[in-house]
């Protein structure tokens, strides 16, 4: 037989060392190796030579095992070589305990002897006293099974073992640290360790057990995951607040990231994503603070839906975010084909969740045909043809909409409408939509560069980016704005620039000529000018509400304002472009009007007050007292917080400013400071 000449101390490397070896002239042979790594281990095999032997055995932490081996013949073979030396190549190969496969190769000086060994169950086969006395030991995990859930502050950890020498201690591992520890432990029998896993907090934890016999031999199993769970004593529901998407986001489509912070007084089980109040992914053991949840909102209907995040912790408390956040799915641009759905439209069928695509003026004018469909703009459209539509009449306003209008962020361009009358007829109502009934809706739309014509007898020449409704001749006159001449519905996250409205009786106004619905979240830089009578630059007649809105545009009239006859309420708004007229002019209302938190800069709109009704705040004359947050009533407006240098948002979502730099803004703008 062949004898190692090294012992542990010289033929240690890597996690593995080995303490004896004996090869016969027959063949076989015995090798002991230990588990030095501090870390379980499993030996998938041992090469002398090139002779492969192959194995499945776990060593647990600081163990020794014996190995036989068999058909060495042509491997470190000792025949013929008796009373001499030779070296060996042995390669040990085994996975760690996180599964990453490993080897360590080893250089052995042996002896040669005639005498050949066997192994036996395992243990080592003394001779001559070459191998240290061998043992096994192996344990096995009865309770709690794996994935299990306890809520007994004092669990009991129950285990069998088996040895073939009497067993020193075995040690309860929870998380890979020993928490306790048994010593009079009974062999080939359960034995039971009981820990009180309070000390640790809720949540997800692991155990194994590690028995050591009396010379040094041990064994540890494969680790087991437990949750343990606080009953009766942990009530406080885990804390969320949703970071990104922001509220009323519009989206594309895609893998999104769903972004939040998660907090509890112990350990989370899990977050859940909910759209529209169904679970669609989950995160597992999410950290204390950020997170997030991806999913890809593809599969979900076009049109708005609302998100949140269930966080549940390890006693079953849950909580949803203080308040859910909505998300828009558009449609794209590269949905626009030909005009085939409905007949004129690009792909969609009216409907709330896979809305008409509008994609041309011709699709845009098409409106007309169905009333109460849902439509999408799915990119900018030049509308500059339009002037020769018609016989030069232009676009023809659509009359009565009752349907919805998503401008999905696009731009209208170099619209041309114009009306010619007879003298003594009445203005009609001139815009895009003559008439938005009370359940229509149109958001997220952009007008530039457009006319509104509509006029009576002769007029002189107009610029581009005018509408006028001129009453020269002492007819009756409709409402004429650059959106709508009169809205009844919702207008909202609206932009009107570059563009005008003209002379007009009742109601000229850069969005609507009378708004007697509700404007909200939008603002208008058009140049509203009126020879007869009022011009404003949201609307002149105001029966309606106007909220988180601005004009910044020149308004030109009799009477004139933001508002001018205004009989409903102007809340969180705010004017600073220039003001002129003859009687009932002022910066923010003209004739009577209301206003909460609203102002106008007494410096630019040129007047000595921002109106005469209830409530209207008296304005500034230094041009960069709007430009601060801190001051009424734009404190009024939410509460402020800091995003970034000079940059402040109110919470809510409606208002942004860069503080001590200019007006506040839309936040959805989405302006750099």
């Amino acid at each position: 037989m062949a004898i190692a000449s090294g012992k542990t101390s010289n033929l240690t490397q890597g996690g593995i060392s080995i303490a004896d070896a004996i090869i016969g002239t027959d063949g076989s042979g015995l090798i002991s190796l230990q588990n030095n790594s501090g870390d379980r281990m499993t030996i998938t095999g041992i090469s002398i030579d090139g002779a492969d032997n192959n194995f499945n055995k776990r060593i647990g932490l600081g163990s020794r095992f014996l190995f036989s081996l068999s058909n060495l013949e042509n491997a470190c073979s000792c025949a013929g070589n008796e009373g001499k030396t030779k070296t060996c190549e042995a390669v040990i190969y085994y996975t760690s305990g996180s599964g990453i496969g490993k080897k360590d190769t080893y250089s052995v000086t042996i002896e040669c002897a005639a005498t050949a060994l066997a192994a036996n169950n395992g243990g080592a086969v003394d001779t001559n006293g070459v191998i240290t006395p061998e043992g096994v030991v192996f344990v096995t995990l009865s309770s709690p099974s794996a994935g299990a859930t306890v809520s007994s502050n004092s669990t009991n950890f129950i285990f069998n073992v088996s040895a073939s020498n009497s067993l020193s201690s075995c040690d309860l591992l929870v998380d890979n640290v020993s928490r306790a520890q048994l010593t009079g432990v009974v062999n080939n029998s359960s034995n039971t360790i009981t820990y009180n896993l309070s000390a640790l907090g809720a949540g997800l934890h692991t155990w194994d057990v590690n028995c050591v016999d009396t010379l040094g031999i041990s064994d540890s199993p494969a680790t087991r995951n437990i949750t343990y769970t606080i009953i009766g004593t942990d009530t406080t529901p885990p804390t969320i607040a949703l970071s990104s998407p922001s509220d009323n986001i519009f989206s594309y489509g895609g893998t999104t990231s769903f972004l939040f912070s998660a907090g509890d007084n112990n350990d989370l089980q899990k977050c859940i994503l909910l759209i529209d109040g169904v679970d669609k992914n989950e995160v597992s053991s999410p950290a204390q603070g950020s997170n997030s949840i991806y999913y890809s909102i593809d599969s979900l209907s076009f049109g708005t839906h609302i998100w949140d995040i269930n966080c549940i912790d390890y006693s079953n408390n849950s909580a949803k975010a203080s308040a859910s956040r909505n998300l828009t799915l558009a449609r794209v641009e590269s949905d626009c084909t030909s005009h085939s759905a409905g007949g004129y439209f690009s792909g969609g069928d009216g409907s709330s969740t896979t809305p008409y695509g509008i994609c041309d003026c011709v699709m845009l004018q098409k409106i007309d045909s169905n009333l109460t469909a849902r439509y999408a703009l799915l990119k900018d459209i030049n509308c500059a043809d339009t002037i020769n539509w018609n016989s030069g009449k232009g676009f023809t306003p659509i009359s009565s909409f009752n349907g919805f209008l998503d401008g999905n962020a696009k731009t209208i361009s170099k619209l041309y409408i114009r009306k010619t009358l007879t003298e003594g007829a009445n203005c009609e109502r001139g815009g895009i939509f003559d008439s938005i009934l009370s359940g229509g809706k149109v958001q997220k739309l952009a007008i530039v560069d457009s006319n509104v014509i509509v006029f009576i007898g002769q007029y002189n020449s107009f610029a581009l980016g005018t509408s006028w409704c001129n009453n020269q001749s002492g007819g009756n006159s409709g409402e004429v704005g650059l959106l709508a001449g009169i809205n009844y519905g919702i207008i909202s996250s609206v932009t009107v620039k570059s563009s005008g409205v003209g002379p007009n009786m009742n109601g000229t106004g850069g969005i609507a000529g009378n708004n007697s619905g509700t404007i909200l979240n939008s603002y208008s830089t058009a140049n509203v000018t009126s020879n007869s009578s009022g011009a404003g630059g949201f609307s002149t007649t105001c029966y309606g509400t106007t909220i988180n809105s601005y004009t910044a545009g020149t308004v030109n009239g009799l009477a004139a304002g933001v508002l001018v006859y205004n009989g409903g309420p102007l809340v969180n708004s705010f004017a600073s472009g220039r003001t002129v007229g003859s009687t009932y002019t002022h910066g923010l209302t003209g004739y009577v009007g209301s206003a909460t938190n609203s102002y106008c800069d007494l410096y630019r709109t040129e007047q000595a007050e921002c109106g005469t009704g209830t409530g209207v705040n008296s304005g500034n004359s230094n041009p960069t007292w709007a430009y601060y947050d801190t001051n009424e009533p734009m404190a009024s407006w939410g509460t402020w917080t800091n995003i970034s240098g000079n940059k402040y948002s109110t919470t809510d979502g409606n208002w942004s400013i860069c503080r001590g730099a200019g007006y506040p803004w839309l936040t959805w703008e989405n302006k750099a400071c």
